[in-house]
């Protein structure tokens, strides 16, 4: 039995002991049911999940607004898999209706929550709104360096200049990477070591040093090329989600870096050839 299914079992027995002892609709048991809604969607059961975090949300009047928001965001993720992009859509407006109401603009749940239905509004073809939330999303972020600390804040960074780039909005992040960059650095965070934080520095400098180029920042785009070399020599695995995993996330990033390392090393030379 794997962790994700000793887990749902787990779980299954906790909101069966509860239900009994506590009946169903008491705080304990829903919040339970969440996480078993949560638990089955790791393990891939997609309707299991949805019915438990519907069942929660429809008992919502029991829970504190901190636990209905987390079941709206569970939600959202679930029914985005199950492609009703227009109801993940609804789940992840009313999450950050939510969070924002709760803990404000600023706060790290309510900023998590703003980059998350950005992505949604990008699902259902709102391109200009989802643009216009990741923009407040970084406007809020470069407020506080520290928030650069957490991996949502930086996944949601790097996916979104990788997106920006897709479709032609490159150039209006251009300003902005210095800042951003800074954050990363002076909270220590260009990496935790985790997967998921690696892959994130890796898109942000790879899409960093085509948004340079294209710009004509050639010196910075070969500061940004400097660090995707780097990963890529000391990072097993990182050269095939170069290779396979940036076809999904930018799809024109796929390919074309032989071409950038070509140009800004010719530029490089002839930089050293005119300073003799």
């Amino acid at each position: 039995m794997g962790d994700a299914e000793r887990a749902c079992v787990e779980l299954a027995a906790v909101v069966d002991a509860q239900t009994r002892i506590l009946g169903a609709g008491h705080t304990m048991t829903l919040r339970s049911k969440s996480a078993l809604g949560e638990a089955l969607a790791a393990m891939g059961d997609l309707d299991g999940a949805r019915a438990q975090l519907e069942a929660v949300l429809a008992a919502s009047s029991e829970l504190e607004p901190f636990d209905i928001a987390s079941s709206h965001e569970r939600l959202a993720v679930v029914l985005m898999r199950l492609c009703d992009f227009a109801g993940s859509l609804r789940q992840a407006e009313l999450a950050f209706e939510l969070r924002h109401e709760i803990s404000g603009e600023d706060h790290m749940n309510t900023l998590t929550a703003l980059g998350n239905l950005a992505c949604m509004h990008r699902n259902v073809g709102n391109h200009d709104e989802a643009h216009r939330l990741i923009m407040r999303f970084v406007s809020i972020a470069l407020r506080d360096p520290r928030r650069f600390s957490n991996v949502s804040v930086r996944r949601t960074l790097a996916t979104w200049l990788a997106y920006s780039y897709s479709d032609g909005l490159g150039p209006e992040f251009l300003p902005l990477l210095p800042a951003l960059q800074a954050g990363w650095f002076q909270t220590g965070a260009m990496s935790d070591g985790s997967d998921e934080s690696v892959i994130a520095v890796f898109l942000f400098h790879r899409v960093a040093a085509a948004i340079r180029f294209e710009g004509g920042l050639l010196a910075e785009a070969l500061h940004s090329l400097g660090f995707v070399e780097q990963m890529l020599e000391r990072t097993p695995g990182l050269a095939e989600f170069a290779k396979n995993g940036l076809a999904s996330t930018c799809p024109a990033l796929v390919g074309g870096l032989a071409k950038i390392r070509k140009v800004l090393r010719v530029w490089r030379q002839f930089a050293l050839d005119s300073g003799k």
